[in-house]
Order: C-alpha cells, then sequence, then structure tokens
C-alpha cells in the first residue's frame, strides 16, 4: 500500500485548490466582498471557474493519459464536493445560502473542464 504522503505530493495543487475553495465557501458572509456591482451574476462565473480550476489541477496531476477511470472519480469527486459545499453553506448558519443555480454553475465548470481537458489531451496524442 502507498505511502499517504506519495498521494498529497502527487495531488498537491488539486489538494490546495480545494483547500482554498473550501475556505472562501465557508467564509460568513460579513467577510466577503460584495461584488455584485461588476455584474448581477458574478459569484455564478466564480463557482464556474473554482470547478472549472479543480478539474483540470486534478486531471493535469493524474497524468492518466489514457484510462478514463480515473477522470470519471475526480469528476464524480469534484461534482460532490460542489454540492456539498452548497448544503453545508445552508447548514452551517454563517450568513451564507444554498442556492441551486451555484450547484449548477460548479457542475457546468467541471464538465467544461473535463471536456476540455480531453480535447487537448487527445490534440496532443493525436500529434505523436
Amino acid at each position: 500500500m502507498a505511502d499517504i504522503t506519495q498521494y498529497f505530493w502527487k495531488y498537491k495543487l488539486s489538494i490546495l485548490w480545494t483547500l482554498t475553495l473550501l475556505t472562501l465557501t465557508f467564509i460568513p458572509k460579513q467577510d466577503v466582498p460584495d461584488f455584485r456591482y461588476t455584474f448581477k451574476h458574478i459569484d455564478k462565473v466564480v463557482h464556474f471557474t473554482f470547478y472549472f480550476i479543480l478539474i483540470i489541477l486534478f486531471l493535469f496531476e493524474s497524468n492518466d493519459a489514457k484510462g478514463y477511470r480515473l477522470a470519471v472519480i475526480g469528476f464524480l469527486c469534484c461534482i460532490l464536493l460542489g454540492i456539498s459545499t452548497e448544503y453545508g453553506q445552508y447548514y452551517m448558519k454563517l450568513g451564507r445560502s444554498f442556492e441551486w443555480t451555484d450547484m449548477v454553475a460548479n457542475m457546468l465548470g467541471c464538465i467544461s473542464g473535463l471536456v476540455l481537458f480531453k480535447v487537448l489531451l487527445n490534440e496532443r496524442l493525436r500529434k505523436k
């Protein structure tokens, strides 16, 4: 059985990004700057971007060019994280709210990141 530190070092960027994402997700509402003056749904863009980056980091670090198993596991973990953080915001009573549209933005970020990674990977493999 592999030592857990081996996995930490292999997935260090994904783990650090996940910890950053969780920290930002669970900051009490009064401590979050109000960016709505830029445009109304800026928070959806942020959700999309966070999860897009998360899946890209995970897939990049997994370095698994041939199998889809790890990509599916990573994708499902990202989706589960996106859903559970929304429920966590609701139940932790930090002034944050549950929004199904945030979950959709999280999922779209995961899907877009997965598709982009696979397209770029296929292009790279085709050039070899």
